[in-house]
């Protein structure tokens, strides 16, 4: 039996926090399984990795572009500004996709 760690709220330290307890964890052989809630970007590290650590690391994202808070408004990563919108009925259909795909794993 393994262990689910829950990493949520505002501010930073959470991705950094799960991604550096996973590393350790793939280091010592476990399957480790990443989940992210409102995310989508494909070009970040955490991602990236994923088929030079795999079969031991997986990670899957549950978000569509432009989500980042709870407000509209325009953001900027990677040099590029965008739009961003507010939690949408789609974003909630998302997280319960997410949240049915971790049962799942854990099953």
């Amino acid at each position: 039996m393994g262990y689910v760690y829950l990493y949520y709220g505002t501010g930073g330290g959470k991705t950094a926090n799960a991604l550096g307890l996973a590393l350790r964890s793939v280091g010592h052989n476990k399957k480790v399984v990443i989940i992210q809630f409102f995310k989508w970007k494909k070009d970040i590290g955490e991602y990236l990795i994923k088929d030079r650590l795999a079969p031991n690391y997986e990670i899957y994202q549950f978000g569509r572009e432009a989500w980042l808070g709870e407000e509209d408004k325009t953001a900027e990563f990677g040099g590029e500004k965008f739009n961003v919108e507010c939690v949408k009925s789609h974003d909630k259909e998302l997280a319960k996709k997410a949240l049915d795909f971790a049962a799942k794993v854990l099953r």
